[in-house]
């Protein structure tokens, strides 16, 4: 059943074994797989069925940090959640993202891959996806055939690509006919109250507009409104307490927000000039969209000591609009220039090397200057996503600033550094060796403006992860392995919030996957 709380009368109580706190992925997966359980659930969603301006100002923010996107486009507040503009792409976290590795500080997660490989099985029919098989193996046909490299240090690896899946709306009806379901609409959780013990939370306090509360109780609760507002959530609750929130015992809750980092890192210059992307560019297989990439390998992560990163073969322009704009280009004009002019030109050491470093692009510039035509050639942007190492500075606080229901709005500081720019300079200069020594054309890399700093264009790919992550031991993450908050006895965490690394991989899979899984805990926490 699915009903609007602004019906409600102020002051109702609304009584449930299950309180689901947003109705995204995370909290319709859930609610569809409780559905003939027996228990009653309570879902509760802040918008409507469509997009409203109000209630997506709620979203509004500080950052603090390096620059984000403005905090009320980054998530989308009504049923469905940010299901309703994904881009579909999904695949599993590799291996090497669930282990523990030296050189990524507090990595590992409590389990591996393996573990969840049955829940990432189911997760693919939620996600409407073909078999849950991700090596190239499966999807190479005649035409769309990978990059044949000779060493071990580059692989390619495969997405594939959902409809993207509405959860709003393809599950809506499914919501709507559960027996066992009620998914209230416009119900703002403004907190969560503990008992007196301070071990179990009684009750959620809920409002459908300014000034018109009502309280749900349950047996449990989850938070499953995104890695931004599951940690406002907790942070929002019990101010007043001595760690500042609920479950924040250490101080963790809201630490180690991460992103994905998105950047243009280079060009492949094909020595073909009739090289097809095959695999590497959308396809239709089984029915299904797939698309190829190109990766480092696990022995090439752990001997370079590196982040996970993919590459994918992007948009196509011609090597003459490259040319064009290249620094080398730049360089050789700008001494040019003070040839013809006589003068020294202000930073010939740096000219130079510029020229030098592009050299191909120097060539292909003066050839069309010297015979006013375009030199043959395609190519390719190579478009990074790079994981990012887990940083407890990196988080979302609350600000003294509130939004229309008097809760406090958030401060995010997004932090990273050194090791993702040595990842992303190291892993498109491996795949620009091993490009060469397959003899398919050259990469001409995106060069740091400093060397401090990434190649312009650095931002992130709107997955947020990480403020709640999870660890067996209190002093080093929020939840368990179950999702369940150190220190209380019926409240859990879902979503990409958990995640205690991010790996390169777009997240929804990975998040309806826990969800499922959670949802089996659920049923065995039934009465």
């Amino acid at each position: 059943m699915i009903s609007d709380a602004r019906s409600l009368a102020p002051d109702s109580i609304i009584r449930a074994d299950l309180c689901l706190v947003g109705a995204g992925a995370v909290g319709i997966t859930i609610a569809r797989e409780l559905a003939d359980s027996g228990l009653r659930v309570c879902l509760l969603e802040s918008g409507g069925l469509e997009p409203d301006a109000d209630i997506q100002a709620l979203n509004q923010g500080t950052s603090v940090g390096f620059p984000y996107y403005d905090l009320d486009v980054a998530r989308l507040r009504y049923f469905g959640g940010t299901t309703n503009h994904w881009s579909g792409a999904c695949r599993p976290l590799d291996p090497i993202d669930f282990e523990p590795r030296a050189w990524v500080p507090y990595s590992g997660w409590p389990f591996g891959k393996d573990h969840l490989d049955p829940w990432y099985a189911r997760a693919q029919t939620l996600c409407q996806l073909g078999a849950y098989e991700y090596e190239p193996d499966y999807w190479e046909r005649p035409g769309a055939l990978r990059f044949s490299f000779p060493g071990d240090r580059v692989v390619t690896a495969m997405y594939q690509i959902s409809p993207p899946t509405r959860f709003g709306e393809v599950y809506r009806k499914d919501i709507e006919t559960a027996e066992g379901i009620e998914c209230l609409l416009h119900a703002n959780v403004l907190g969560l109250e503990a008992d007196p013990s301070g071990r179990t939370i009684s009750r959620a306090r809920v409002a459908s507009s300014p000034g018109r509360d009502f309280q749900v109780q349950a047996r449990h609760f989850i938070l499953a409104a995104g890695a931004i507002e599951n940690a406002r959530v907790l942070l929002a609750s019990h101010p007043e307490s001595p760690q500042g929130g609920l479950g924040n015992e250490h101080d963790l809750v809201g630490r180690f927000f991460m992103e994905h980092l998105s950047v243009t890192g280079g060009f492949l210059l094909p020595s073909d000039p009739s090289l097809s992307r095959g695999i590497y560019d959308h396809r239709t297989l089984e029915g299904i969209t797939v698309r190829a990439f190109l990766a480092l390998s696990r022995e090439a992560l752990q001997q370079e000591g590196l982040l996970n990163a993919r590459a994918f073969l992007g948009w196509e322009t011609d090597q003459n609009a490259l040319a064009a704009a290249s620094v080398g280009v730049q360089g050789a004009d700008a001494m040019m220039d003070a040839a013809l002019h006589r003068r020294r030109p202000g930073s010939l050491g740096q000219s130079v090397r510029d020229v030098i470093r592009e050299f191909d692009a120097v060539t292909i510039h003066t050839y069309q200057r010297l015979f006013r035509a375009n030199a043959p050639g395609r190519a390719f942007s190579l478009v990074n996503h790079i994981e990012q190492a887990p940083d407890p500075t990196s988080r979302v606080m609350l600000s003294t600033d509130r939004d229309a229901f008097g809760t406090p709005k958030v401060l995010l500081d997004w932090r990273f550094g050194e090791l993702e720019r040595r990842t992303l300079r190291r892993t498109n200069e491996i795949i620009a060796q091993e490009v060469g020594r397959a003899r398919l054309g050259r990469v001409r890399l995106i060069p740091d403006e400093e060397p401090a700093r990434f190649p312009p264009g650095v931002r992130g790919a709107w997955h947020q992860m990480g403020t709640t992550r999870m660890h067996p031991d209190p002093r080093q993450g929020v939840v368990d392995a179950n999702g369940k908050v150190h220190g209380l006895e019926n409240l859990f965490v879902a979503g990409g919030s958990v995640f205690p690394t991010s790996g390169y991989t777009n997240p929804t899979l990975t998040i309806v996957a826990l969800a499922l899984r959670l949802a089996d805990h659920m049923k065995e926490l039934a009465p």
